[in-house]
């Protein structure tokens, strides 16, 4: 491996965890390593996969409390500040008039569903990005519309939540792998610029053609 390629690992092992300079002292201390690119390479390396370890074993210790809370639904809420813009947005139903009113009722209708054994999720619903989703799927706003856009990004936060625990539980080598492979994507840049070359040596030859064929008649 050159030189250059191991510099560029160790670079990004680094920026993948961060290494603190005390406790790599200490670990340069207790190990017979010396201060460089491929031992703070290794050391980032055992703190990722500690850290992946006791992600494994927490997920393994609590997998059916994360699978329970995984089925509950979404239960969209609102700021104050938001409240008054969803109620401009609401086409339907008969919201309560004010958030504090809406709050107590939310508040009651959540601990009933408890009682019941009906767990929900809270879902903070923003009335700007609402009413951008109102536009792009052209629903009427209603408190099903609320809940299924709520549930959407909950699913989203879940879906992003599982790939990052996904990615913690890949092998070292073949997280830096992919690392190095996305810092080394080939930029669009040169080949746009050839691109460009190619359409303007292009215009010369056709207007050099051109000139030329004026030229002839005019003899």
């Amino acid at each position: 491996m050159h030189r250059s390629s191991a510099h560029r690992r160790a670079i990004i092992a680094t920026k993948t965890c961060a290494v603190r300079p005390d406790l790599f002292q200490a670990w340069l201390d207790a190990n017979p390593q010396v201060a460089s690119y491929p031992s703070r390479q290794r050391y980032a390396q055992e703190l990722l996969d500690t850290r992946a370890a006791r992600g494994a074993a927490y997920d393994e210790e609590h997998r059916q409390e994360i699978e329970a809370a995984a089925e509950y639904p979404a239960a969209p809420v609102y700021t104050p500040r938001d409240y008054p813009l969803i109620l401009g947005l609401s086409a339907t139903g008969n919201p309560p008039a004010t958030w504090k009113e809406w709050w107590e009722n939310s508040k009651a209708s959540e601990a009933e569903r408890r009682r019941q054994g009906l767990l929900t999720t809270r879902v903070r619903v923003h009335a700007g990005k609402f009413k951008a989703w109102l536009q792009a799927n052209q629903p009427l706003s209603s408190e099903q519309t609320r809940q299924k856009y709520a549930q959407q990004r909950l699913n989203m936060k879940r879906a992003r939540r599982a790939a990052r625990r996904a990615e913690e539980r890949l092998p070292w080598a073949r997280r830096l792998q992919l690392l190095t492979a996305a810092s080394q994507a080939p930029s669009p840049w040169p080949h746009k610029a050839i691109e460009v070359l190619a359409h303007a040596l292009l215009a010369v030859a056709i207007a050099t053609v051109l000139l030329a064929v004026k030229w002839l008649r005019n003899d």
